[in-house]
């Protein structure tokens, strides 16, 4: 049965050579990376089934002997396979042809124990005696002069003239009330006669002088009131070449100091008295413990080491780039379901 037979039967049933159900277990990486089985019913299956290879002999029928068989050539390729689409997406430097990296770790470790230091330690007795005896004394001679000779003279010259146009009334008036109360207080005395109680003795009455004078004076809301009216009223002040003139004739202003300040020292003297003074020194440090420390160093050493010229990696990244990995699985499934026996392409024996 030749292959473009089995590219029809394919796309009459709607499905891909190579698709998902083929594999046992899980389904290899690239094969979902690459959307495989989409790839392989929309163009792929055309390529290698009816143009490339359709003439060739496939060595099984279409059906179920053949997604045995393409199981069979995927599985036992798997290994193969996923290392090809590896080499595809790994990261590197086309014009390096070193690179490690060295991670080394540094421990020092050791024991510091029962190890005795003697320090200076100060500890004084017995007194010590400051005393201070003499006096200073400050005398000041002499006297401060501050003289100030010559004279300063002003001159105004020109007149100043003040002139008012206009009227202005100014009027006072009071408003409320004020009111004046005098009280007066008077005492009288009438005598009745014995015999007739009805009868007053006017022979015998009197009337005394006033005890109390009060004048009262009142005010009601009591306001004076001012009120200043002008009518074009204005004042102008007019200046006529006014000018004031300073002169100064020889002023001097002098400070003279003739001072002396002397200070003067009356057996001045200072005295210190040790009094049996001694300084020990005691001092003892121990110290004890584990010195542990553990350094890592991490080197990454990469580059071209010189066995080949970077133009020749170039080349070889070239030739790399020629690599076609999907082209690889269909050449390996064919070939194998062809036994080997396939017909060449066109223009295979050209050359």
């Amino acid at each position: 049965m030749k292959f473009n037979e089995i590219f029809n039967d394919l796309q009459r049933d709607n499905r891909s050579l190579i698709r998902s159900e083929t594999f046992f277990g899980t389904i290899p990486t690239w094969f979902t990376n690459l959307n495989f089985e989409t790839l392989a019913q929309s163009s792929l299956d055309r390529y290698y089934l009816e143009q490339t290879y359709g003439d060739s002999e496939c060595v099984v029928e279409y059906g179920g002997a053949l997604d045995i068989t393409v199981t069979g050539i995927m599985e036992k390729n798997r290994y193969k396979f996923d290392n090809l689409y590896r080499t595809t997406i790994q990261d590197y430097n086309p014009i390096d042809n070193y690179d490690r990296t060295e991670e080394t770790d540094v421990i020092l470790s050791g024991n510091n124990s029962n190890t005795t230091i003697s320090e200076s330690t100060n500890v004084k007795t017995g007194s010590e005696t400051d005393n201070t005896t003499g006096s200073i004394s400050n005398t000041k001679t002499g006297s401060e002069t501050d003289n100030t000779t010559g004279s300063i003279a002003n001159t105004k010259s020109g007149n100043t003239e003040l002139a008012k146009t206009g009227t202005m009334l100014e009027e006072s008036m009071d408003s409320g009330t004020e009111t004046h109360t005098q009280n007066v207080n008077t005492e009288s005395t009438n005598q009745t006669r014995a015999f007739n109680s009805g009868l007053i003795d006017t022979a015998k009455s009197k009337t005394a002088t006033p005890t109390a004078n009060t004048d009262i004076l009142s005010f009601d809301n009591r306001k004076n009131l001012k009120s200043t009216g002008y009518n074009g009223y204005k004042e102008t002040e007019t200046y006529n070449d006014v000018s004031e003139i300073s002169n100064y004739d020889n002023l001097n202003h002098a400070i003279t100091h003739n001072v002396t300040d002397t200070s003067t020292y009356n057996n001045m003297k200072r005295e210190t008295t040790f009094n049996d003074v001694t300084d020990t020194n005691n001092q003892t440090s121990t110290a004890e413990g584990t010195v542990s420390n553990t350094t890592k160093t991490t080197s990454k050493i990469h580059g071209n080491i010189g066995v080949t010229t970077t133009a020749q990696m170039l080349e070889g990244e070239r030739e790399l780039s020629e690599f076609d990995f999907i082209d690889v699985v269909y050449r390996t499934v064919i070939g194998e379901l062809s036994c080997g026996f396939v017909v060449p392409e066109e223009g295979y024996y050209d050359n």
